[in-house]
């Protein structure tokens, strides 16, 4: 049997899913943006734990940012959420 690359079959499953699902992705997205959320939980030592429910633009801005800050590097406050300036 034929391996198939991570990519391809993540395309099939997606246009199956999409085949035998009732929902459209667009209004599955529509109800997954109204049920994002940030949450805040403290732990031992003056340490926290951020968990956010966000669209995967905006998770990933939020990651490059807060890696940024983790390592200490001075952040641009012109630049955008995603460390670019605008053009």
């Amino acid at each position: 049997m034929g391996r198939l690359p991570a990519h391809r079959f993540k395309a099939k499953a997606r246009t199956w899913r999409e085949r035998h699902h009732a929902e459209s992705i667009e209004k599955r997205h529509v109800e997954g943006v109204s049920d994002r959320r940030v949450e805040f939980r403290a732990d031992q030592d003056g340490m926290a734990w951020l968990s956010a429910f966000l669209p995967a633009d905006q998770a990933l801005a939020g990651w490059n940012r807060l890696t940024a800050i983790a390592r200490g590097k001075d952040l641009d406050p012109k630049a955008g959420p995603d460390g670019n300036h605008p053009a």
